[in-house]
């Protein structure tokens, strides 16, 4: 997802989000859910993601997403003192997704005075031997 700061309200989800050059960036998604507005919060879906799902839509009627149950994060000094490294921390499991029944595991608070404000269970640095630096590039491969 895009976000960004263009005002949004109910009704006009569905517009485009256009860059200085009117290059369609991506399709504005109305934030609100469950009747929950989030001022300030406007979020667009990417538009390599709309030209790889409408067409699938169309012929199929349906677009199923890749999905492993997975939050991940950037690495930062904020999370951990590790430095010189990359990859995505894995932030939050869904513990009836498929991450879980690899047994992996989200970031935990550090209750702690000492060392990094989260103990970090598993960092995906790499997914098919295609090197993940960051949260970016994994959400990146999810979607292609």
């Amino acid at each position: 997802m895009i976000q960004h700061d263009a005002c949004s309200y109910h009704g006009s989800s569905g517009g485009p989000l256009l860059d200085l050059q009117d290059q369609v960036l991506g399709v504005n998604s109305y934030p609100g859910l469950q009747g929950y507005d989030v001022p300030g919060l406007t979020l667009a879906i990417p538009s390599n993601i709309i030209q790889k799902t409408v067409p699938k839509l169309i012929s199929q009627h349906s677009y199923e997403h890749p999905w492993l149950g997975v939050d991940v994060t950037d690495l930062t000094p904020s999370n951990s003192s590790v430095v010189n490294h990359y990859g995505a921390v894995v932030q939050y499991v869904d513990p009836d997704g498929p991450a879980a029944k690899t047994g992996m595991e989200g970031l935990e608070p550090n209750m702690s005075s000492i060392g990094d404000p989260f103990i970090i269970h598993d960092i995906l640095t790499a997914i098919n031997g295609l090197p993940i630096k960051n949260s970016n590039d994994f959400y990146n491969y999810i979607n292609q």
